[in-house]
This record gives C-alpha cells, structure tokens and sequence, in this order.
C-alpha cells in the first residue's frame, strides 16, 4: 500500500470534498483501487495530514480517517461519482524515505506495476543495451530495463586476464586450504616461510637447516653435465675473485638430484604430474649466506636445457628454484626419509629376527611401518642403489660433503653433538661384551648377522661391512642407533613445517619444465603447482607423521627395566645426563635465533622409529 505521497502529482486542481468523500474538478470523477491513481489530467486530490499536496493549487479538506474505500471498488464515469482513497493516518505511517533511496525492488509484488510509482523512486538512468553482454546476465535477466547500473558486472575480462585470476583463486583457496591445517599446529617458522619463500639466502638456509640437510655437498669441480662457464657465474662471485678460485677454496656447493633422473612422474587426479633431476650450484657468499647462483633443471645440457641464473626475469628464476624445491620434496621422501630411516632400520631388524635374539618389542612396529610405505611410496625399480654405509656414517657424511666446519648448519653441530654422546655410550656398551677384538672374530651369532645384512642390503657399490674388532661393532650398531632415532627426528619432524607453505615445497609439478627463457610470467607459475586437493592429502600425511605420539619415549630412556643393575645401568645413567646437558645448550641457543632449529634436540628424539 502506497503513501499519497508517493502518487505522481497532476494538473492543477482541488478537493473540497466532505469528509467521507472526494469529488473531481472536471464532471468527471472515479473510485480507484488503493494505491491506484486517475487517468485524467483534470483529475486530483491532496494529501491527507502528515502527507504533502500534489500540485500548488491542490488542497484536500477530508479528515483523516474519513476517506476509505475497499480494494475490490472499480471506476465510474458517472459524471458526480465520488473517488474513495485507502483509510490513512498520518500517526500510522512513518517518516518516508527520501525519494532517491525508494526502488522498484524495495516495494511488493503487486505495487511493482511503473503506473503506481511514483517518478523520484525509479532508479537512475539505465544502461544502454549495447554495454550489456549476454554471458554476463544469468537468463532471467537479460532484458535491459530492469537491470541497474549497479547491478551490472564490469566488462568481461579477456580470456588470457580471467585465466590468470582464476590461478589467483586457486591459489588462495589453497592457501586458506593450508592456514587451516596450520592452525591445527603452532609454528611460528610457516609464517617465516611464507615471507621469506622466494629469498635466496633462505633457499640455501633450507639446504643446511631444512628438512633434507642430506643432499648439499661442497664442490671443488663442476659437473661436465652442468653447462655453465666462468663468465656466466662472475657477476654472482665477490669482486677480484675467479670461479676457480671459489672453488679450489670450498666456497660452491652442489645440489644434484641425479637419483631421480628416470624415475616416471605418477597421474594424481587424472593429471599427469612432472619430475625433474636437476642440478644446483651455490656459493657461499662474504655474509655467510649459501645463495644459489646456477640451476639446469635438467640432467641433460642442450639448447632446450638451459640454465637459469639470479639475473634472470624474476619469474623464470623463481620459477627454477620452485622446480628444485619440488625435487628436493621427492628425493626427501625417498632417500632421507625412507631409505636412510625405515629401510635401514628394517634391514637391521630383520637380520637381527634371523639371527640373533628378539631383544626389543618395537621391531615388529617398524616392520608393519615400512611395508605400508613401500606400497604407497615406492615405485618399481627403486632409487636406491648409490647409497653407501659410510654415507650413513653422520661424522663421515658430514666430512665428505665438506659440511663438518659450516658454522651456519645447526643440523650439523647439533648432529655431531647427539652422535658423539651416543658413541661413548654404545662403546662402553660392546666393551662389556667383548673385551678383546677376538671375541667378536669368534661370536658366530654376530657374524652370520652381518653376513646376512651384506647379503641383502649393501649391495652394488655400497660396500659391505665387516666386523673383525670391537670398534666396527661400535660403529656399526652406532649408525643403526643414530638413523633410527636422531636422523629419524630431523628428517620426519621438521617436513610438515617447510611443505606448509605450498609453493615452498611442491607435492607436484602439473606443468613440463620450461625449455627458453622469459616465457613465464609470476602468474603463469600458479599453473605449474599442485591442485588444492592433491596438496592437502599431502600435508595432512605430513600432519600424522608429525604428531608426537603418546608412547614416545625419549632417546636412551627405556620402559622396560632391562637395564636395572649394575654397569647397564650406570652407562644408561651417564649418557642420559650427557643428553640432558646437550638439550639444554640447544635449548638456549634457540632462544637466541630468529629461525630455531630444534629437531636434534635430545628431549625431542625419540628412542626408535615408531611412526
């Protein structure tokens, strides 16, 4: 039901009608509907109290409540019939609207007829038809005059700018998709990821303090399969230095994932994924910052191999360094993870099953452990076949790939610190049980044991192990220690914090590598990572494999009271105060680091793989 006010005004005329009644000006009168208004332009009235006239010379004398008529009332042309409008009171209707703020889809279905609105309360001037475009009004709306211009969208994008938001969607429904699962699990390293991802000196911190500090090794020739020359890396080497020279001083550092080359990339959700082998070339610049400075994504060298370097477009550079973190993932998840951890640890167990006494309950778990992952992880023809026992070996491997001196590698001091601790302790252990090394020549139980690992783990060029003295069984049983617990903590619990930020960890690549330079734009790279579905499996895997289970028992502590007497007990004693004394330093250290690195930490080692 409309306000008087609300009625288009007409042509000058008056109502002096009594109350009850209206009369027209002109012989000619009607009874209108309420809300209707007269066809003639002679025809009108004024409002009652509380409303406003129609037109300069237009005045009503009705009382307020004294003009009524029903709904149902039609129109004569009878020439003295009266005119009955709705019964209002001024009291009963409240402040109108302005004008300008009343629009057709504010008022009733049966008030929207333009003949009962009143002219202020139609919405400002339409949009032509030409600006309207088909595809952009659902079908019910396509007739232009009841669109307004603010319901219209802006033009159409062009197809290349809407692909490009739609990779922007993707990627913050992804990255909603990832700060949920963060929530679950406070870290305060993710949002340090998530700014820092694209920086080169945090490129190379990952590689000495991340998730797989396994792969870096210093240098002191190129690879013949890495196309690089003197004059492409100068501008990246201090000033008056040479490339030779770097590298005869052990400041470049290689990243070669040639372990994976020939390995076929799986479908996931019927895409078909990429993997690469790439190699890396970084240097350790006058800051103490390892920076990469060279990547070839490829084993390969060719014309369509080629290599990116820090003076690239911005995009292609990040772009390779995005490919090498997602190789990085795969090699991870196959090599430092899998293989140095579980498999070592199931090849151990076994032979120990076979031929010495079931001396500990947690070898069935990590038994069942590993046959679940060799299903869903590995592939046929495995990736393994390069790994050798002295790589095992913490203070060897460290040595070897040039990394035992790094100031900059907590992996590596608090990996020296943990192994040295635990090497005392298994020492005088063995010193227990074999005095003399004769007496690890003649246990027969012991040397079927090895026998039986050699035969069925170090195989190819790994190198086999013997145990003639009592400082190989040391050795030995240490690295079985070391890679079950410390390693295993490094390794496993540190992934999910560097995966969280997807684009810094990729579970995928759904793009091939690019094959010239300057052909990818910052968004076009969205479309080279995972979908949201395939990244949230990933990490919530991640998620289960970082929660700290219940029955986790520290490194060196045991529920069982095997060890209750005598000098069992004292070296369990000495070697748990060793590893308190170490927790604490690293504890302390952490406090003062911007980025902590607290995997190694004694107290947050578990005492075998149970997970």
């Amino acid at each position: 039901m409309l306000h008087p006010a609300a009625v288009s005004p007409l042509s000058a005329a008056s109502c002096s009608a009594p109350p009850g009644c209206c009369s027209t000006s002109n012989a000619t009168s009607w009874s209108a509907p309420p809300g209707g208004r007269p066809t003639s332009d002679a025809a009108s009235w004024s409002s009652p109290p509380g409303g406003r006239p129609t037109t300069a010379a237009a005045f009503c004398s009705a009382k307020p409540s004294s003009c009524s008529t029903s709904p149902l009332r039609g129109c004569s042309t009878d020439a003295a019939v009266t005119c009955s409008v709705p019964p209002v009171h001024s009291v009963a209707v409240p402040p109108l609207l302005p004008p300008a703020l009343l629009h057709p889809s504010a008022v009733p279905p049966p008030l929207l007829h333009p003949a009962l609105l009143h002219p202020a309360a139609v919405p400002l001037p339409l949009l032509p038809p030409a600006l309207l475009h088909t595809a952009a009004v659902s079908p019910p709306m396509l007739h232009p005059g009841p669109l307004h211009p603010e319901a219209v969208p802006p033009p159409l994008l062009q197809p290349a700018l809407l692909q490009r938001r739609l990779y922007h969607l993707r990627c913050c429904i992804l990255l909603c998709s990832t700060r949920r699962l963060f929530h679950l699990r406070s870290c305060i390293l993710f949002w340090f990821v998530q700014a820092h991802w694209k920086d080169d000196w945090y490129f190379g911190h990952q590689c000495l303090n991340g998730c797989n500090p396994l792969l870096l090794r210093q240098t002191h020739i190129l690879p013949s399969n890495l196309s690089v020359t003197a004059s492409m890396l100068h501008p990246f080497l201090p000033e008056g230095s040479s490339l030779q020279r770097e590298l005869q001083e052990g400041r470049i550092y290689l990243l070669d994932y040639e372990v994976l080359d020939g390995v076929p990339a799986n479908v996931v959700n019927g895409k078909q994924t990429y993997l690469l082998a790439p190699l890396c070339l970084l240097h350790l610049n006058q800051q103490s910052q390892l920076v990469p400075i060279a990547i070839q994504l490829q084993q390969n060298p060719g014309p369509q191999n080629p290599v990116f370097l820090p003076s690239d477009l911005t995009s292609d550079w990040l772009l390779a360094k995005i490919w090498v973190r997602a190789s990085d993932f795969q090699c991870h998840q196959l090599v430092s993870y899998y293989l140095r951890t579980h498999v070592i640890g199931e090849l151990c167990c076994v032979a120990t099953l076979r031929q010495l006494p079931d001396l500990h309950p947690l070898h069935q778990t990590s038994l069942q452990i590993n046959l679940q992952a060799r299903t869903s992880l590995l592939a046929a023809d495995g990736v393994f076949d390069k790994t050798t026992y002295r790589s095992l070996c913490i203070p060897d491997d460290l040595k070897d790939r040039g990394l035992d001196n790094l100031p900059q590698s907590y992996y590596t001091q608090d990996a020296l610190k943990v192994w040295d601790a635990l090497h005392s302790f298994v020492v005088s252990w063995v010193n227990v049980y074999y005095s003399r090394d004769d007496d690890v020549q003649l246990d027969s139980e012991l040397q079927h044991w090895i026998t039986d690992i050699n035969t069925h783990g170090f195989t190819h060029n790994s190198g086999s192990v013997c145990l003639l003295v009592h400082s190989e069984v040391s050795k030995f049983v240490m690295m079985i220690i070391f890679s079950c617990s410390a390693l295993h903590s490094a390794v496993n619990f540190s992934q999910l914090d560097f995966a969280l930020w997807m684009p810094n960890c990729p579970v995928a690549m759904l793009r091939p590598p690019p094959q010239v330079k300057g052909g990818v734009t910052e968004d076009d790279i969205l479309s080279f990572l995972p979908d949201v579905n395939s990244t949230c499996r990933v990490l919530m895997t991640l998620e289960m494999l970082s929660v700290c289970l219940p029955l986790q028992v520290p490194l060196c502590h045991y529920n069982e009271a095997i060890f209750a007497n005598g000098a069992h007990r004292r070296l369990v004693e000495e070697v748990q105060a060793q590893l308190a004394t170490i927790s604490k330093d690293i504890v302390e250290r952490n406090s003062r680091l911007e980025l902590p690195y607290p995997y190694l930490c004694p107290s947050h080692i578990e005492n075998s793989v149970i997970i």
